[in-house]
């Protein structure tokens, strides 16, 4: 009986064993590119922040003169919004106070008319 020559068994496996390797190869290089696609958005991103940054920073004013003030009216706005605050949590503040207090009661009928004799009519 005679087998299948092995050299020929050998080169089908080679030749799988290439094709295996060639898709894999193929597959690994797509994804390579879908990679780079996504680090190509992100460095034109992150190119235009910097750039963005560097705009907003070449704007401010070049003098110290300059750069004070805008601290001196950075602070005066930081003092005014918490002054603001201040006064709208004192507003709520009085809000739930008046909300609080129970509902005077009726001064009409009997009742009233008894609470008036024996304690006056200012309560």
């Amino acid at each position: 009986m005679a087998d299948a020559d092995p050299v020929e068994e050998s080169k089908e496996t080679h030749d799988a064993r290439l094709d295996k390797v060639e898709a894999t190869q193929a597959e690994q290089g797509g994804k390579l590119d879908q990679i780079l696609a996504i680090l190509g958005k992100k460095e034109g991103e992150t190119h235009e922040k910097a750039e963005e940054h560097t705009e907003a920073r070449l704007d401010r004013g070049s003098t110290i003169a300059d750069q004070v003030k805008a601290a001196v009216e950075a602070v005066g706005a930081e003092k005014a919004q918490a002054e603001a605050d201040e006064a709208h949590k004192a507003d709520h503040a009085a809000i739930r106070e008046a909300r609080e207090k129970p509902p005077r009661e009726s001064q009409s009928g009997f009742r009233g008319k008894l609470q008036r004799a024996m304690f006056g009519a200012d309560q």
